[in-house]
């Protein structure tokens, strides 16, 4: 048990002293362990039923067996490493900082923890050296068994911790060890090693070469259900080797797809069925997500109830899963009716009782990880808060609900309140946590955009300060951290352009801001392809992410929009990026293509109006960006494109025109908490609805100069007019208001520096 274990004594007699027979013969004499009935073997051989058993046949069964001292070994490790798992959710929950006992007991968890996993790996080391050192072990499956174990372990206590360097010499030296010349075990084996390549971060040409030479030594036509698992399992490794470009994970899972196909393996084709369509979505290769998604459907789409549902295997996480992704490729492709149709079911199937639901027969086991019920149930706040969040009118919006609840369990978390279960591993715990930390900065975000579209400015610029605050806190890598502080100052200029306040001062800082985003994606794109890029087997380099791209094209709008509002003299007149290259930017064919997300083409659609010379262009146009937004229900957008077309009508079409502005009139007079975004002229009538207070003095305006110049005025053509002009007082008294407060805050800032 200590290490101290010799060659001289390879059997551990735990009965009586006498020697015992040589394996060989023992083998001769005794009957495989196999071949017994289960209640006769060594630890049931003292109870009643094994001595009634034993009685019955007439044979003698010892009450105690000698097992042979690797075998020992190799138990004990066994028990000392679920020993340490079993601790591993109780280390996730930090202690309170404010009470002693709590912290107590945490450095006891921990302490015994160590005991465990230093224990298991000590045990496996002796394991080791008594099998290397004996001829009846040496070469066999246990010495194998031995090697792969500790391996193993090295691997799972340390993969993660920074600490990889330190052990990487004695893992890759036990699995090379352990490398056998009996060929059943060679692919698990080769597995193993390739996990511990990736773990000691071996050159990617190495593990490329490993693992195709493994794929086609594993092509059979009737293969072992050993065979199909190992198969199964190189191909996803390969989904999931860094280096991969995105069209060959795209190929191993559909790979694993197919073959599981033909061999009728249900589960794991559904699995690889989910991760080609989560790859494709990532991508925006949505004709690709669709198919990979209708395949499983049936199965995962449509709920079954009765004795129906009991011949269905479908694990619930799965369909939670299958029915996220459909929520998220819907939204991108626009048809926001049905992803929010299926988000529903989504959230019924979250809060039923956790039931889960396995094939009869197992077979050869493989396993695949999916997200489990507690990410799951977090991401999907996530992702209910992005589909809702262009719906900025209400007092309480469903987005704004979804987005505090997601950061309420996401804080639970983060704090230690409540642990994401199964936890795999001490380093795994630091990963979960900047997992949700991520989840945490996008909701943040996704609140600070909807906050902005509601006016309400102070409290967008604080969730983009806490996104800020959560991505420094828990960021794992300088790239994440950049990408998050793109998103962060992006928002943040929004805020800036939307306020207009402080004399132009907030316009040019939002110019600058913008700026400094497309600098910083147009250095990260570059530094994807000098070498810090993906690039696959071939050479060839993947296309830059497309988020980051799709955050280019936003900020490059927003800077077009801010340029053509901003009063003269405001911006600056030599501009990092010139106005021309924006425009050919965003109205270049791979941005308007039928295949790009429907923010991309609505993207394009409104820069394409802004810049066309033709009004008939214009109009057509805008009346492709109005559709748009109608499909992806997205209220902002469509109030400006409404007030753009009805601007266009103006002068040609008086009474269409009035109608476009009327309407857009009305979506943003309801932007933003209807309390907080009413205002009163103290003439003894009513509080009027503002909004947005900017839009809607702009859309007044425009309906006021229309009416003074109706060629054919109504009969009540001066109410509407004394009416139109009350509103836009309101409107100018909450812009009054505005302005008050960013000054107020702008002092408040310098007195705070």
């Amino acid at each position: 048990m200590d290490g101290q274990t010799g060659s001289a004594a390879p059997y551990t007699a735990v009965g009586e002293g006498r020697d015992a027979p040589s394996p060989t013969k023992r083998r001769k004499v005794e009957p495989a362990p196999s071949s017994l009935p289960p209640c006769l073997d060594a630890g049931s051989a003292s109870s009643p039923a094994g001595a009634a058993v034993g009685q019955a046949s007439g044979e003698h069964i010892p009450l105690q067996t000698r097992v042979p001292a690797p075998v020992t070994l190799l138990a004990l490790a066994v028990s000392l490493r679920a020993t340490a798992q079993s601790l591993l959710p109780s280390l996730a929950k930090r202690p309170s900082s404010a009470s002693a006992s709590s912290q107590a007991r945490y450095a006891q968890s921990y302490a015994e923890y160590v005991r465990a996993a230093m224990g298991a790996v000590a045990v496996l080391r002796a394991a080791v050296q008594l099998t290397a050192g004996a001829s009846e072990f040496s070469g066999g499956r246990v010495e194998l068994r031995a090697n792969a174990m500790l391996g193993e372990t090295l691997v799972d206590l340390y993969e993660g911790s920074g600490n990889e360097k330190v052990v990487a010499p004695e893992a890759e030296k036990a699995v090379s060890r352990a490398h056998p010349s009996l060929a059943p075990y060679v692919p698990p084996v080769t597995l193993l090693q390739l996990r511990l390549s990736l773990f000691s971060s071996k050159p990617l040409k190495f593990i490329r070469t490993t693992l195709r030479r493994l794929i086609t030594s594993l092509t059979s036509s009737t293969p072992s259900p050993a065979l199909s698992a190992a198969t199964y399992a190189a191909h996803a490794l390969t989904a999931s080797i860094p280096g991969a470009t995105v069209e060959e994970k795209l190929s191993a899972w559909a790979t694993v797809h197919d073959l599981a196909q033909q061999r009728g393996d249900e589960q794991v084709r559904v699995v690889a069925a989910l991760g080609e369509a989560r790859l494709a979505l990532d991508a925006e290769d949505y004709v690709r997500a669709s198919q990979a998604l209708g395949g499983v459907h049936t199965l995962l789409g449509v709920d079954v109830e009765g004795e129906a549902q009991k011949r269905v295997w479908a694990p619930r996480l799965l369909k939670v899963q299958y029915r996220l992704l459909y929520c998220l490729l819907k939204s991108q492709v626009g048809e926001a009716k049905a992803a929010r149709d299926m988000l529903k079911s989504t959230h019924k199937l979250l809060d039923a009782v956790v039931a889960t639901t396995g094939g009869e027969d197992a077979g050869d086991e493989v396993t695949f990880k999916i997200p489990s019920q507690s990410e799951m149930y977090t991401f999907a706040f996530l992702a209910s808060a992005a589909l809702y969040h262009h719906e900025p009118s209400g007092k309480s919006p469903r987005a704004q609900l979804f987005g505090e609840e997601g950061i309420r369990i996401v804080d639970q978390k983060l704090n230690g309140r409540e642990v994401s279960l199964p936890v795999t591993s001490l380093p795994a715990i630091s990963t979960s946590l900047r997992r949700h930390a991520a989840l945490k900065t996008r909701l943040h975000l996704i609140l600070s955009a909807l906050g902005t579209m509601r006016s309400a400015y102070s409290d967008a610029e604080k969730h983009v300060h806490f996104a800020l605050h959560a991505a420094r806190a828990y960021a794992s890598s300088g790239d994440t951290l950049v990408k998050t502080q793109i998103r962060a100052t992006l928002e943040w200029a929004q805020v800036r352009i939307a306020r207009a306040a402080r004399d132009g001062v907030d316009e040019r800082e939002a110019e600058t801001a913008l700026e400094g985003v497309l600098a910083a994606i147009e250095a990260a794109i570059e530094g994807s392809d000098k070498g810090g890029g993906v690039r696959g087997a071939g050479g060839a380099q993947d296309d830059p992410s497309p988020q980051l791209v799709h955050l280019q094209h936003v900020a490059m709008l927003s800077l077009l929009l801010l340029r053509m509002s901003a009063l003269p003299d405001v911006l600056t007149s030599a501009p990092l990026t010139p106005t021309a290259t924006l425009l050919r930017t965003l109205t270049a064919p791979s941005v308007s293509a039928p295949s790009a997300s429907a923010a991309s083409r609505l993207v394009s659609a409104l820069a394409t109006a802004l810049s066309v010379p033709s009004i008939t262009a214009s109009k057509t146009a805008l009346s492709s960006a109005l559709s748009l937004t109608n499909s992806m229900q997205a209220m902002h957008a469509r109030a400006g494109v409404l007030a753009l077309l009805g601007n266009v009508f103006l002068w040609t079409r008086e009474g269409e025109a009035q109608k476009m502005l009327h309407s857009a009139l009305r979506l943003a007079q309801a932007f933003g908490n209807p309390a907080q975004r009413s205002v009163s002229l103290d003439d003894g009538q009513a509080a009027l609805p503002v909004g947005h207070a900017r839009l809607s003095l702009w859309l007044g305006e425009k309906l006021l100069e229309s009416y003074r110049v109706e060629s054919r005025p109504p009969p009540d053509a001066a109410q509407r007019i004394a009416a139109q002009e009350r509103a836009n007082s309101a409107c100018r008294r909450m812009l009054e208001v505005e302005a008050r407060q960013a000054l107020g805050q702008d002092k408040a800032v310098k007195m705070e520096s």
